[in-house]
Parts: structure tokens; C-alpha cells; sequence
């Protein structure tokens, strides 16, 4: 059996002590023995628990790291496949026109331009002017394609322009990208009416965006002389998106 330090130190100065009081052996051997058999019988015992405990804790630790790294993967794959199925389902609904699940592999939301990189390219048939959806919102249109990705301008660039009309009032107009979070819908008369949290939808006016689609949710508006300063909110998350579909015509 070894003793730990302060066990043996405490027994030296206690033997130290014995010695000046010249008490004899037989008396100090009856003193210390109920400090050896607390040694042994029960501070060794708790060390070597306590070992084995903190090598059990290292071990699930290890496993927990591990479980955790595979949980993230499931949860990646899962949400994933839930991402994609949304879309897929929404993608029934047009069964005449055929629609390619494209990954977001790039975005930019700068003062001059706004634009998705899109995992698609010539080898899937995309083409310029194709447009680009999520659900039943209007996400943008493709303008450069290459053999393995294509650029999406956005809706809210300051180039893109679709036409179209609020759901609640029919009142027509034109939305407008400004290169910021908002839309402007522009061309609206002073003489229809407007409300604040209609929905504008393209109205399909125009050789490019089909009729159908989510634009905007009116968030502000200023009736002029002529004409209405509507500003609009996009109703796709476009700083979110991880997914869209193309419309292949």
C-alpha cells in the first residue's frame, strides 16, 4: 500500500512529535493504525473510483462527439431533402412546363447589381431568359448561362421590371427592383386604389414573367399628383434561399 504525501508527511510529524514526548512505540503504533486502515480502506479506493470514473467520462465524451457529428450529417441530409421536396411538390402544379431544382451556390446584394449563382447550366438546358421561382414566388430570371452554372438577376435589382396588379384591388403597375431589401411599384394611378398589405402578383403583361407569381407585400405608400410612391416588401426570402426552380420553356 503507498501513502499519499500529506498522509505520510502528517505521520512523520506526528512520529516527530511522539518522539519528543518520548511516548512508546506500542501506544503509537495503536495511534496510527486507524489512519492506515483509513488509507487504505477507503481513501485508495475512492482514488482509484475517481480514476476510472474520469476515464469512463473521457470515453462518452468520445462517443458523445462522436454521436453529435453523425446526428449533424442525418440533420444536414434531412433538411436537405426537406428543402428540395417542398419545391417538388409545389412543381406538380405545372405539369407543362418542365422545372429543374437548382442549388443556390452564390449570392450577391450590392449597390450596382443583385444576383444568384445557380448549380445549373447548358448541360441542363437552362438558357437566358429562363425564369427562376421558389413556390409560387418570383425569384428572378437568368441572364448569363455557363456549361455548369447560370447568373439569376434578382427581382430586386434595379434592371428587373415585371408588371403586375394587387389581389385585393386589381390595380395594375410595375414592380421594380432599387438594389436594396424593397421593391417599388411604379405606374400606378392616383385614381385606383391602393391598400397597405395587398399583394402584388405578375400579371403576365410582356413576352418574359408568366402571369401567377408572387412579387410583393405592399409595406408603404404616398398618393402624388399623378401617380402612387408604393414601396414593397419581396415575399421570397431571397437573403435565405437555398433553393429555386428554373422554368425550362
Amino acid at each position: 500500500m503507498l501513502l499519499n504525501k500529506k498522509t505520510r508527511v502528517g505521520i512523520v510529524w506526528f512520529l516527530v512529535l511522539l518522539g519528543i514526548f518520548a511516548i512508546p512505540k506500542r501506544y503509537v503504533s495503536t495511534i496510527l493504525y486507524p489512519f492506515i486502515l483509513l488509507q487504505n480502506n477507503i481513501i485508495d479506493p475512492i482514488k482509484r473510483h475517481y480514476t476510472h470514473t474520469q476515464t469512463d467520462y473521457e470515453q462518452l465524451h468520445n462517443a458523445y462527439d462522436q454521436l453529435m457529428q453523425k446526428y449533424l450529417q442525418v440533420q444536414s441530409v434531412h433538411d436537405h431533402a426537406h428543402d428540395i421536396q417542398e419545391i417538388l411538390s409545389f412543381n406538380k402544379r405545372y405539369d407543362d412546363q418542365q422545372r429543374v431544382v437548382a442549388q443556390v451556390i452564390e449570392r450577391y446584394f450590392g449597390d450596382n447589381e443583385h444576383y444568384f449563382l445557380l448549380d445549373k447550366g447548358t448541360a441542363d438546358n437552362i438558357k437566358t431568359d429562363m425564369i427562376v421561382v421558389y413556390h409560387d414566388m418570383l425569384v428572378g430570371k437568368i441572364i448569363e448561362v455557363f456549361p455548369w452554372y447560370c447568373k439569376c438577376m434578382l427581382i430586386t435589382d434595379k434592371q428587373c421590371k415585371v408588371a403586375g396588379y394587387c389581389a385585393s384591388t386589381k390595380s395594375c403597375g410595375v414592380m421594380k427592383g432599387n438594389n436594396a431589401k424593397q421593391l417599388n411599384l411604379l405606374h400606378v394611378s392616383h385614381l385606383c386604389e391602393v391598400e397597405l398589405g395587398d399583394v402584388v402578383i405578375s400579371s403576365g403583361h410582356g413576352i418574359i414573367f408568366p402571369r401567377g407569381f408572387g412579387l410583393g407585400k405592399i409595406i408603404d405608400m404616398h398618393k402624388n399628383d399623378m401617380t402612387y410612391d408604393i414601396t414593397c416588401a419581396p415575399l421570397a426570402d431571397l437573403w435565405s434561399m437555398t433553393h429555386c426552380s428554373i422554368l425550362v420553356r
